[in-house]
């Protein structure tokens, strides 16, 4: 039975076609690939789909190679082309000895398949390249009847399906000729049809490499309602998409073939570069690179050879020089992750775009601004910190409720990695985001959707470095509000002070969490403010207690306390409260390892007391009614939970510096949810009320205001510009000439570290309390202490 490591394989469908009993299918997988997949009722061990699997079989040239510029005589063909017109002359010399040519062509749908052809008018089907994966089919059992019944075969494609048909007829036909290309990489089709699907409808006609604007600066074309459309491929977004290897197969980062050792007779490609070599070689329509690997290929060639209007060969340095390919596979792109994550919510253009930072994203978002669309700005990225992954929850369905289509502004800042983050999931399911966000470049092309922002929950106004919370990076007439936002202390740095006025001054609505920050608005930043309920208090139980119940995998305890810490997860034995003894139970997670978001919400709701130092496991103890203490924490935040208790009613005697020696006592004074509802009921209707008349004040025009922290500087000497400094959230860049970067700074809460061009990490600086720790090339250099 087959055991392929499915991350290598290529698709070649040489398993589905040498199956005898059928039981090997081929099935699409959530990114749009085909994959084998076995039917273990009807497998009968025969082990054929392991013998003709190409993976990790290595291919050795015994013939020399040989490399040639050429482009044929035939304009017909040559302009039909991608390149010198190559594959047309062979094609047509192949049917015209009564042969057959099977090659990649697209159906009705304009999806790309295989097929067979014996016409030369039917050439053109095959002609030109084809940036998507190719379904092979059956078309292997079909060539190897024509093989066996003697007719002559020309087979084109990726050198893993030439391989893999190699594989599947087990022996060597005379009578077959291969002719592989120099493969970037095979696109998804699923993603193609995704992006034909945002084009329209009825397109009838498509050439990636239309020669309108010559071989060099070829275009994409597609012909819709009898209409033709026209562009240079380098401003499509799928064509910039495919060359930044963002929606390759998997496989294609490691394939086997992008070497010399190729597993056909003859290989095509683009001969980019030749006019460097030789300028007679260069052809403006196009001019082929054919590799000749075999006695076979080289008897063919010579048999065409009046076909050509230049053939001449080269040294195999120089056409290999310009055909990255041959030398190493296309690298897979970091975020090719992330984009098949977003696919299915997202268009292909507004993906591609963002991720590409192309201007052209303006326009793709800024035709048709839905005024009920709103953009909001909070930390929703959080990896481990569940109250803060609820509060966009909290606040886009609260809005929701109100008649908006919330988004929230998919800023992920440089220090943060969202692969890993444990919400992702959650977040994927309940909260709906705008394209990925990365830099100030970035949130000024999103912004262009949306003509609302709102900034909070949570401390989006702790400091200067949160000038994108704070908008810094809008720009027009819209709408600037605050909801709930936070500062997380009472004490503002003089120096910051007016960076963040002028931002404050933009807005058009203000809102705080905690009482203090009324306060603090009106004291460093002569600001009226007005003091909300957080988010999540905005909701009621029974909208957490569906996200509980759609989680399948909840696990409901019996008779427990919960605890939820964030500073110091205190090892606390049992407890004996109402004459009996109750287990603890993390709610946050288990043997380490973090609960759902939908089990974390059910072990809060369904425990006997919870014991906290979270702001957030208050406000979700509340929520269910439960009884609770806070055991305040050593890293601050205790003016948000003072508010809190004192905004709803409930005894500041409940927050504790310490562990209580007795939980009976601790315990024993009941919260009276009453009193604390009723309070929870006026504040939500004067949340409500300031988010509604906030949402309809009249928008103001913004100018887009320039700060230190997303500019870059320019060095110039005599004249010319030696070195640019580019300063980009937690990266600075210095560039030679401002294009060559020589070094590279990347600042996070733990460590910052210089690289050498961007790559080589050369000093590490590590920060603990009281001392930093330089590291150059990984080796300690020097310690630095210093005191609080």
């Amino acid at each position: 039975m087959l055991t392929t490591d499915y991350e290598k394989c290529s698709g070649c469908e040489a398993c589905y076609n040498s199956c005898p009993v059928k039981a090997v299918s081929m099935q699409e997988n959530s990114e749009g690939f085909l994959y084998p997949k076995i039917d273990t009722n009807n497998c009968v061990n025969c082990h054929k789909c392991e013998k003709v699997c190409p993976i990790g079989k290595i291919i050795t040239l015994t013939f020399k190679q040989k490399a040639y510029a050429i482009w044929c005589k035939d304009e017909n063909l040559l302009n039909k082309s991608s390149s010198g017109g190559v594959f047309g002359v062979i094609a047509r010399q192949i049917i015209s000895e009564g042969g057959v040519v099977c090659g990649a062509a697209f159906d009705e749908n304009n999806s790309v398949c295989h097929i067979i052809i014996n016409r030369p008018e039917d050439i053109a089907k095959l002609q030109g390249s084809k940036y998507v994966q190719s379904k092979i089919g059956s078309v292997y059992q079909e060539i190897e009847k024509h093989l066996k019944a003697g007719t002559k075969v020309l087979f084109s494609g990726t050198p893993c399906q030439v391989d893999g048909l190699k594989n599947f007829l087990g022996k060597d036909y005379e009578n077959l000729l291969t002719v592989d290309i120099a493969c970037h990489g095979v696109p998804s089709p699923k993603v193609w049809q995704k992006y034909l699907s945002e084009i329209g409808n009825k397109i009838s006609r498509i050439c990636f490499r239309d020669k309108t604007f010559g071989w060099r600066n070829f275009g994409f074309i597609f012909y819709k309602d009898n209409q033709k459309y026209l562009k240079p491929s380098k401003k499509d977004t799928y064509f910039r998409g495919f060359l930044s290897n963002l929606f390759l197969r998997k496989s294609c980062a490691e394939c086997q073939y992008a070497n010399l050792n190729r597993p056909s007779d003859i290989t095509l490609a683009d001969f980019w570069g030749i006019q460097k070599y030789k300028k007679s070689l260069f052809n403006k329509k196009g001019t082929s690179l054919v590799l000749v690997n075999s006695s076979k290929g080289e008897g063919f060639f010579e048999l065409c050879r009046s076909e050509f209007a230049k053939m001449e060969e080269v040294p195999l340095k120089i056409a290999i020089k310009g055909n990255e390919v041959f030398s190493h596979p296309s690298k897979e792109n970091p975020l090719r992750k992330y984009f098949f994550e977003s696919l299915d919510r997202v268009s292909v253009s507004e993906l591609i775009a963002s991720i590409n930072d192309n201007d052209e994203y303006h326009e793709l978002l800024n035709q048709a601004v839905d005024e009920k669309k709103i953009g909001i700005m909070n930390f929703h990225y959080t990896h481990e910190n569940f109250g803060g992954v609820m509060v966009p929850y909290a606040l886009s369905t609260a809005l929701k409720k109100l008649g908006y289509k919330p988004e929230i502004i998919n800023f992920l800042p440089a220090s943060i990695n969202h692969k890993k983050s444990l919400f992702e999931a959650f977040r994927e399911k309940y909260i709906t985001r705008s394209a990925a966000c990365r830099t100030i470049r970035d949130l000024e092309i999103v912004s262009k959707n949306y003509t609302t922002f709102i900034s909070g929950s949570d401390q989006v106004f702790r400091n200067h470095m949160n000038g994108k919370y704070l908008f810094n990076f809008i720009s027009g007439t819209n709408r600037l509000i605050s909801y709930a936002a936070s500062f997380g202390k009472d004490v503002y740095l003089r120096k910051d002070i007016p960076y963040v006025t002028s931002l404050l001054n933009r807005f058009d609505a203000l809102s705080v969490r905690e009482k203090s920050g009324v306060e603090v608005m009106e004291k460093y930043f002569h600001q009226k403010a007005v003091h909300v309920l957080d988010p999540t208090l905005l909701l009621d139980a029974k909208d957490y207690e569906q996200i509980i119940d759609d989680d399948k995998s909840v696990v409901t305890h019996q008779n427990y306390i919960g605890k939820m810490f964030l500073d110091n997860d205190y090892d606390i034995a049992p407890i004996e409260l109402d004459n009996q003894t109750y287990q603890i139970i993390n709610c946050t997670k288990t043997n380490n390892e973090f609960h759902s978001v939908g089990q974390w919400l059910n072990n809060i709701k369904n425990c006997r007391y919870l014991i906290t130092d979270s702001f957030h496991g208050c406000v979700f103890a509340i929520i269910f009614k439960k009884q609770f203490i806070c055991i305040t924490r050593n890293k601050g935040g205790n003016s948000r939970l003072e508010s809190l208790f004192a905004t709803l009613g409930i005894d500041a005697g409940r927050l504790l510096t310490e562990l209580p020696s007795d939980y009976t006592q601790a315990f024993g004074q009941k919260i009276d949810y009453d009193k604390v509802y009723k309070n929870i009921e006026k504040e939500r209707q004067l949340s409500q009320q300031y988010l509604t008349k906030a949402l309809n004040l009249p928008k103001t025009y913004k100018e887009r205001l320039k700060f230190y922290n997303d500019i870059e500087s320019r060095y110039i000497i005599c004249g010319l510009p030696l070195m640019a400094k580019k300063l980009n959230g937690f990266k600075v860049d210095y560039c030679l000439f401002n294009k060559l970067c020589f070094l590279s700074k990347e600042k996070s809460a733990k460590y910052d570290a210089w690289y050498l061009f961007g790559k080589i990490k050369f000093i590490k600086a590590v920060k603990r309390k009281n001392r930093t720790t330089y590291k150059v090339l990984g080796l300690p250099l020097m310690k630095v202490k210093y005191k609080d």
